[in-house]
């Protein structure tokens, strides 16, 4: 499982203001499945969102947060590549990607 990132775009002007961290797309083997939302206004830490298979859901899928919170970007994504594949594993989850 390699698991890489993709930062989102820097908001400018008046967006930028009230979100000036760039967020990311989690993505493994290439695809994307997840996302790391950066700290703006409302929010006061990174957070880390995947994307599972769900039979629960209407779509097939959901988005899940993980508890961890974090205050800068590195941070965050360190722990997602320690850790994406131990917690997959340990929860019997399946991924969704949104490529599908």
């Amino acid at each position: 499982m390699r698991v890489t990132f993709k930062k989102d775009p820097k908001e400018t002007g008046l967006a930028g203001v009230g979100h000036p961290y760039q967020g990311a797309d989690i993505k493994v083997d290439g695809k994307v499945c997840g996302h790391i939302s950066p700290i703006s206004w409302q929010q006061h830490s990174f957070r880390i969102y995947i994307a599972i298979k769900s039979d629960k859901e209407h779509c097939g899928w959901k988005n899940v947060k993980l508890k961890s919170e974090f205050q800068t970007y590195d941070e965050c994504r360190a722990f997602v590549k320690e850790n994406l594949e131990r917690i997959i594993t340990q929860n019997k989850l399946e991924l969704h990607f949104y490529d599908n």
